[in-house]
């Protein structure tokens, strides 16, 4: 039997759904619905990218390394550490395939682990010149959050926990993280008014980078039965 491996690493703050994970708790857990404001920022470096084409086991002989940020919610009226499905909003800020860019419509799916909701969007214009600097991204998050609400018929949800990760398949990466920061707040507070800020702060060294998070390549094994 053939199979190509996965991989991936994150850093988190918050605690995940069915027990499966957890570090510091968030500041604050804000509720948020179709019309909370939820602006996000993060400054980021993906480097020493490569991409493994030659696996024959590979589908389409594709090999990908994606970044994304990953906010987990939770559901009205159920149990965050027990077995009722919950809410992720997946931001994708690099999707790159083959070494080339690649850009998605929405997808929604129900997860095979805990049954939980999943929304997944491109959020980012990358480009391939982006890769090995440092970049900043400002994204308006509302209409992310809004679109995967109404996609699962869901009301409002309770931010639970935040990630952010890297993850392939048969390629290599280098993620180095300055900062992200979230500013959520509720109508009918003015916009300069930060209902909450939630905020990772990872020192690597001082006045330097602040976090390196290295993905190595996995490549295929091959298994005879």
């Amino acid at each position: 039997m053939q199979c190509t491996n996965w991989t991936g690493v994150k850093i988190q703050q918050g605690v995940m759904p069915h027990n499966w994970s957890h570090t510091h708790w968030l500041r604050v857990n804000p509720t948020v619905n179709s019309t909370t404001n939820f602006k996000t920022r993060v400054k980021l470096r993906l480097c020493d990218v490569a991409f493994n084409l030659t696996a024959p086991s590979r589908p389409k002989n594709e090999s990908w390394v994606n970044v994304g940020i990953s906010l987990w919610m939770q559901r009205p009226g159920t149990n965050w550490n027990g077995a009722d499905p919950q809410l992720e909003i997946g931001l994708k800020l690099f999707w790159l395939v083959n070494g080339e860019p690649y850009s998605g419509s929405p997808i929604h799916f129900k997860g095979d682990l805990g049954g939980d909701y999943h929304s997944l969007f491109d959020v980012y214009n990358e480009k391939t010149s982006d890769i090995g600097r440092w970049i900043e991204i400002e994204l308006d998050t509302r209409s992310y959050i809004s679109k995967a609400l109404k996609q699962w018929n869901i009301e409002y949800a309770i931010l639970r926990d935040v990630d952010v990760y890297i993850e392939t398949i048969g390629g290599t990466g280098c993620l180095e993280i300055d900062y992200i920061q979230m500013d959520v707040y509720n109508e009918p507070q003015p916009p300069d008014i930060t209902y909450c800020a939630l905020i990772f702060a990872f020192l690597f060294i001082a006045a330097a980078f602040i976090l390196v998070i290295k993905l190595i390549k996995r490549g295929v094994k091959h298994h005879h039965s």
